[in-house]
C-alpha cells in the first residue's frame, strides 16, 4: 500500500467514526461505551495492542479524554462492586441501537488480537442478556462477522434483508472499508453475451442474452431470504420455500454448502448454480435492488426443435451445456422446454422438469434487434 492510499484509509477511519451513535451525546456515556468496550477486551487476561489501537482511535474521535485509558482498563479488570451495579444500570439506559451498536462493535474488538475466544463469548452472552438483546444475537454476530472477514457477500445478504436496520450501523462498514452500493451493483453487472436461435421463431426477431447465475449470485440472494425471514424450510423436509415459489426441492441437492448460513468453494463462485427450482424470485429480487430490467427468456415456437448456430455456441464458456426457457406453443399455454446445447432436445412441462436436480438454470434477459 503506497503511503498516498495509507494516509487517505487512516483519513477515511476518521471521518467514519464521526458518525459514531455515540458521538453527539454526553460525555459521561460516552466513557460508559469505552469502559463496557474494555470489559470485552481484558476479559481474556489480554490487551493487545491492536485492541488498545482501536480503544485510543475511538477515544480521539469521541473526544474522550485518551490519559483515562488506565483508569477504564483498571475498572473493567477488577471493578467495585457497587460501581459495577451502576454501571450497568447506565449501559441497560442506552437506546437499544446504542446497545445493539455497542455490541456489534464489542465483538469486532474482541476479533482483534485474532480470536473470539470461550471468555469473551461468555462475556458476550452476559452482555446480551444484561442488555435485553438476546432475540438479536445472530444478527449481532452476522454483522461482526461481515465486518471482522470483510465478508462482502454477508455484508450484502445483511444489507439487503435490511437496508434500514443496516444503515443505522454502516459506519463500521465504512471503516472496514466496504462500499455496500458499488459491491451490490457489480455482483449483480452482467456483460450480456449474445447470441442467435435457428430453426425456430424468436418472437420479433429480438437478439438474447445470456449470462449463467453464478452460485456466488444466487448464494447473496439465499442468505438474504434467510436473514429477512422469507426463506423457508418446508415442514421437516429438504424443500425451501420463498414465499409461494419451491426454490430448493432437496437442499442436498445444490451446489452451496449449508449451515446456518449459505456458502461457496471459492473455486466454484463464479459456477453455474444448479438444483434450483425456480428463480422467479431471485429476478425479483436483483431487479427490485439494483437498475437492472432482467427477465427469463420468453420464446414463441412455432416447431418442437430450437437450435443454436455455431458462432453462438462458440460464444459460450466452454463448459456451459443447457439453458432453460419458457416456450407457448400449439396454443397450450406456457410450457417448458429443456435444451442441451450439445444437440439434444427435451420437451418436458415445468413440474416434471423440477425432478432434474442437476440442471444449470441460466438468467436471460431480451433485447430489441437494433
Amino acid at each position: 500500500m503506497s503511503k498516498f492510499k495509507k494516509v487517505l484509509k487512516k483519513e477515511a477511519v476518521e471521518n467514519a467514526f464521526h458518525n459514531h451513535p455515540v458521538k453527539n451525546l454526553e460525555s459521561e456515556v460516552q466513557e460508559d461505551y469505552v469502559k463496557g468496550l474494555l470489559f470485552i477486551a481484558v476479559e481474556d487476561e489480554t490487551f493487545d495492542d491492536e485492541e488498545k489501537k482501536y480503544i485510543t482511535s475511538l477515544m480521539n474521535n469521541l473526544g474522550v479524554d485518551e490519559s483515562k485509558l488506565s483508569e477504564f482498563e483498571a475498572f473493567a479488570k477488577d471493578p467495585d462492586e457497587d460501581e459495577l451495579i451502576a454501571f450497568m444500570d447506565r449501559l441497560r439506559a442506552f437506546e437499544e441501537d446504542t446497545r445493539i451498536n455497542f455490541l456489534i462493535e464489542a465483538v469486532v474488538l474482541a476479533f482483534k488480537d485474532g480470536e473470539f475466544d470461550e471468555s469473551e463469548q461468555e462475556m458476550f452472552d452476559d452482555y446480551l442478556e444484561m442488555l435485553e438483546l438476546t432475540d438479536k444475537k445472530e444478527l449481532i454476530l452476522h454483522m461482526a462477522k461481515a465486518l471482522v472477514d470483510k465478508n462482502i457477500d454477508l455484508a450484502l445478504a445483511l444489507y439487503t434483508a435490511d437496508k434500514e436496520f443496516f444503515e443505522k450501523f454502516d459506519y463500521l462498514f465504512d471503516i472496514a472499508d466496504i462500499d455496500i452500493e458499488k459491491e451490490l451493483k457489480d455482483l449483480y453487472s452482467w456483460d450480456w453475451v449474445k447470441f442467435k436461435l435457428t430453426d425456430g421463431e424468436v418472437e420479433d426477431n429480438n437478439l438474447v442474452a445470456a449470462k449463467p447465475v453464478t452460485t456466488r449470485q444466487f448464494c447473496v440472494f439465499l442468505n438474504f431470504a434467510l436473514l429477512s425471514g422469507n426463506l423457508k424450510q418446508f415442514a421437516d423436509t429438504k424443500q425451501y420455500d420463498y414465499g409461494d415459489n419451491v426454490v430448493i426441492k432437496n437442499i442436498d441437492n445444490i451446489n452451496l454448502d449449508f449451515d446456518k448460513l449459505f456458502n461457496y468453494r471459492e473455486d466454484e463462485s463464479n459456477s453455474d448454480i444448479v438444483g434450483i427450482e425456480s428463480v422467479d424470485s431471485f429476478i425479483d429480487f436483483v431487479n427490485n435492488k439494483t437498475d437492472n430490467d432482467t427477465q427469463l427468456l420468453k420464446i414463441i415456437a412455432s416447431s418442437y426443435v430450437i437450435t443454436l448456430d455455431e458462432v453462438t455456441k462458440e460464444l459460450l464458456t466452454d463448459n456451459l451445456e443447457k439453458f432453460i426457457a419458457f416456450i407457448n406453443y400449439d396454443n397450450q399455454g406456457n410450457k417448458m422446454r429443456y435444451i442441451d446445447i450439445n444437440g439434444s432436445y427435451y420437451q418436458d412441462n415445468w413440474h416434471e422438469l423440477e425432478n432434474n436436480v442437476n440442471y444449470t438454470f441460466r438468467l436471460m434477459k431480451i433485447e430489441l434487434q437494433q
